[in-house]
């Protein structure tokens, strides 16, 4: 099945804002999709790519204030997820911003992704197959915005990386109050 979704203006998500079951190729394009807070995230989930999907695109979209923007799993049973891209995008104010917990391919170009409560970008231990390709845009202000947070226990970083492979090329990362870049055992990049 083929799906677009095109300038969307989806406000106080408590939910999720977008699920995407399992053998869909789905276009997002534009729009907000923003949670409920309190500021700066709530309980929701902006995009939930639920597993079995290839050619799932998020571009030119702001993805706002949510446990997590983007998570990408297999719970709908039929596998990982393929290919994911993500262009131009705004991942912002969440728990995580962007967080892996399947072997997806994801290509991110160009994406803002800043201000998460506990890490910008996460891929789980258990994503051993994953591959991250991201070019361009910047990893900024993890925890930055806590004045009383403290990176124990790995958080606040800008980038946490525990299994699979991933690549950076011309991004900037700043002002994380954490690791900028943070690796783990199974990790290789």
């Amino acid at each position: 099945m083929q799906c677009t979704v095109r300038e969307v203006q989806l406000w106080g998500v408590t939910g999720t804002g977008i699920k995407i079951g399992k053998g869909s190729q789905v276009i997002i394009k534009g729009g907000r999709v923003i949670g409920n807070g309190p500021t700066p995230r709530g309980t929701s989930t902006g995009i939930h790519v639920t597993g079995g999907n290839g050619g799932v695109h998020v571009a030119q979209t702001d993805v706002i204030a949510h446990l997590e923007a983007l998570r990408l799993d297999a719970s709908s049973g039929a596998g990982s997820n393929r290919e994911i891209f993500i262009a131009q995008a705004t991942l912002d104010s969440s728990w995580r911003n962007l967080a892996v917990y399947d072997n997806s391919y994801v290509d991110v170009a160009g994406c803002w992704t800043a201000s998460a409560e506990d890490t910008n970008i996460y891929i789980s231990p258990e994503s051993t197959g994953s591959l991250l390709s991201i070019t361009g845009g910047t990893i900024f202000n993890a925890c930055a915005e806590q004045p009383n947070a403290t990176a124990a226990g790995g958080g606040c970083n800008g980038m946490q990386v525990h299994s699979g492979s991933f690549t950076l090329t011309g991004v900037s990362v700043r002002n994380n109050r954490g690791t900028g870049i943070f690796t783990g055992d199974k990790c290789s990049g």
